[in-house]
């Protein structure tokens, strides 16, 4: 016993400092936040200018390395690029020189020291994904941004999409998972890893979660798949009575490994709720 032990300590003092660092480096965590459109609506906590502070609370607290950003408006992306030095983003609306109504265009935030953007793009979920389109029953201009970003320390790439499908036309959701998994594959193709983020507005269980197996075939879900996971609902409402809660956001990944699923739904961040959906982190690694 005493000679297998032995034999394990020599085995692990072989492997070199700089290999074990590079994978313990190589972890990622995603997030993936419907942030709330700006509403006149939303008073009280529910006021954008009440809920921004607390926002920043939330990101300094769990200081994600790439985040999916849905449901933003234009005062709210540029409150968080100045409250957020660390970080750089993608706005497509900014990119391409197109105003979207407000909340339906994505975005796309890293920590700039740690990984540098190799190209990035957005197309629409219809017909003409390339071109400023609805598609099929859908009410807004429903779009998925995407970056490949290169890490800084491991020189690992990986592509991440950011998607929001409608939350009314039946086909514009069937159809916007379908158009989805088909721009991943044209994009990223077979071997590259890839997170896939977004809210689905469809309830896996529910009527419309077959929906979601073009996902589910050509990918994983980290809220099924991790090796931690939390189980609480995403969609809240604002409001308190959890059973009133929907699973309606999802992170998919391909070529990774999840190690742990969050919903962060914490009240201490200077709100009861900082948006009507609770933002989810994974935590991923990409060994090589």
């Amino acid at each position: 016993m005493k000679k297998l032990l032995i034999i394990l300590i020599i085995m692990v003092a072989a492997v070199p400092l700089s290999a074990r660092k590079t994978q313990k480096e190589a972890a990622v965590t995603c997030m993936s936040f419907n942030i709330r459109f700006i509403t006149p609506k939303d008073q009280g906590e529910r006021a954008w200018t009440v809920r921004r502070d607390a926002i920043i609370n939330m990101f300094d607290d769990i200081r994600p390395d790439v985040v999916g950003i849905q449901e933003q408006s234009k005062e709210s992306v540029d409150w968080l690029m100045e409250n957020l030095p660390d970080y750089e983003f993608y706005v497509p609306d900014y990119e391409e020189g197109i105003t979207l109504p407000k909340g339906f265009s994505m975005v796309i935030m890293w920590k700039k020291d740690r990984f540098e953007v190799k190209d990035c793009g957005r197309f629409f979920l219809s017909d003409t994904p390339d071109e400023v389109s609805k598609g099929w029953d859908s009410n807004h201009y429903r779009n998925t941004a995407w970056v490949l970003l290169k890490d800084r320390q491991t020189g690992r790439k990986f592509y991440c999409f950011d998607t929001h499908l409608d939350h009314r036309g039946p086909l514009a959701k069937e159809n916007g998972v379908l158009t989805n998994v088909e721009m991943v594959r044209k994009i990223a193709g077979k071997r590259s890893s890839v997170i896939l983020m977004g809210d689905m507005n469809i309830v896996r269980s529910g009527q419309q979660g077959l929906f979601l197996d073009p996902f589910y075939d050509y990918m994983q879900s980290a809220g099924d798949t991790a090796l931690e996971i939390d189980r609480a609902k995403t969609f809240n409402g604002y409001n308190e009575d959890s059973s009133t809660h929907r699973l309606l956001d999802y992170i998919f990944y391909r070529n990774a490994e999840a190690d742990k699923f969050d919903v962060i739904d914490s009240p201490d961040y200077g709100v009861r709720f900082i948006s009507d959906h609770y933002p989810i982190i994974v935590k991923f690694k990409f060994i090589k």
